[in-house]
């Protein structure tokens, strides 16, 4: 009976570095810190968003509520750039970067940033177990303008097209 011999490195004819390798980079994260500007789009009934990097589909269109844009939250904040967790026990929503952190009670329908109330004109809604929130607060509460895209952190609105873009600084 032959007994299962493991073969040496050199059989597999592959060299190993007394280096060790570094972690796999993420093309997208290192795109985006080479960015000068973000620039993003969210269309009405559209499953997509588009970005500097293509687009990215997503399992909730945005819509129209109360003459306000509503965005899955997930999406908007993963569109910035922020991170996103959820504490199911608190029904907490929470989305941060390095300046800024926004949390959402799913069931009060409460914003907070950094620690204070935001006044909110249009409450978030949960639809088919998605937190939407108005791109309108959003915008708000991130500092950015409106109709104004030279400002670098903007929020803009094409009527025809129904799209929004937000345009984001990011050096």
């Amino acid at each position: 009976m032959e007994e299962n011999t493991v073969k040496p490195k050199e059989e597999y004819g592959v060299a190993i570095a007394d280096k060790p390798v570094a972690a796999a980079k993420d093309p997208v994260k290192e795109a985006y810190d080479n960015l000068d500007t973000l620039i993003i789009t969210f269309t009405i009934g559209d499953n997509s968003y588009g970005t500097n990097f293509g687009r990215t589909i997503m399992d909730a269109p945005p819509y129209i509520y109360e003459n306000r844009m509503m965005l899955p939250l997930r999406y908007a904040a993963e569109a910035l750039q922020m991170e996103v967790s959820y504490n199911n026990d608190k029904r907490i929503a929470t989305f941060s970067d390095a300046k800024n952190t926004i949390t959402v009670n799913i069931d009060t329908g409460d914003m907070e940033l950094n620690g204070k109330m935001i006044p909110t004109n249009t409450a978030p809604q949960l639809v088919d177990d998605r937190l939407y929130v108005s791109l309108g607060v959003l915008a708000e509460t991130l500092g950015m303008t409106r109709e104004h895209p030279s400002s670098g952190n903007d929020l803009s609105w094409n009527q025809d097209t129904q799209t929004a873009t937000l345009t984001k600084k990011i050096k």
